[in-house]
């Protein structure tokens, strides 16, 4: 089996390949699991010209395992936010889910490139269900450029999935690194619906304040996986607020 290290190093290396820069973070961003508890996180965020945070993460926990990668970009640039979600029992994926959220809010002129982004993902031998049908909760939390895929066995396999995620880290962060700061151009409201919603999600903030406590759970959300659309994590554990 693939170490979570080499999984990770393979995600990496279309970020790193694209310029963007490693944040060094603090050991309660980075791995925040106490040493008491059991299981493990594992973070790695970068950032670029174009790039507020790119973020790679990896649960090994009791009740769940699986891998979760953002691209926030700055919101000063015509672009989506690309949100990847994966379940896996150690081989095969079990839930997936891969999104442009926010794409439907740029002008029609500015959208189609970004579906190249999500084009390794759309040829995974996966049967992917479109956000724009979803219903209940879960249509609150996938926007309509969102595909998911649900099964109770076997999806597709870890080794494929994690091919295809990289390869849409590529087409997503090549392109966005590619782009300058437009005047006309604020997607503030959008990144801030797509964080206040996700970081509210009952199993998800549950299952981190019961495993990390109600203040460091908070934190952790706050700082690294949903910041502020002003901000970027910093090695002291704190957010900058971008000029």
């Amino acid at each position: 089996m693939t170490s979570t290290t080499a999984q990770l190093d393979m995600l990496e290396t279309p970020l790193r390949d694209a310029g963007l820069e490693a944040i060094e973070l603090p050991d309660s961003l980075q791995q925040p699991v106490p040493d008491n508890r059991e299981g493990r996180i594992v973070n790695r965020a970068y950032e670029g010209p174009s790039t507020r945070l790119a973020r790679l993460t990896r649960l090994e926990l009791p009740a769940f395992q699986g891998f979760n990668a953002i691209v926030f970009p700055n919101i000063d640039r015509p672009a989506p936010l690309l949100g990847i979600d994966l379940a896996d029992d150690g081989g095969d994926v079990t839930n997936f889910i891969v999104d442009l959220w926010g794409l439907e809010a740029l002008d029609a002129s500015d959208r189609s490139p970004w579906k190249e982004a999500r084009a390794p993902l759309d040829a995974c031998s996966v049967d992917w269900t479109p956000g724009s049908v979803l219903e209940g909760p879960r249509a609150r939390l996938i926007s309509d450029a969102g595909l998911m895929a649900r099964d109770d066995g076997s999806i597709c396999s870890l080794d494929g999935a994690l091919g295809a995620i990289a390869d849409a880290l590529d087409a997503m962060v090549s392109r966005l690194e590619s782009l300058d700061a437009r005047s006309d151009c604020d997607t503030t409201e959008v990144q801030e619906t797509f964080c206040q919603l996700h970081a509210a999600k009952p199993g998800g903030r549950d299952m981190l304040v019961d495993l990390l406590g109600e203040s460091h759970a908070n934190t952790y959300l706050e700082q690294l996986f949903f910041p502020a659309p002003d901000g970027r994590p910093q090695s002291d554990g704190t957010s900058a607020v971008d000029e």
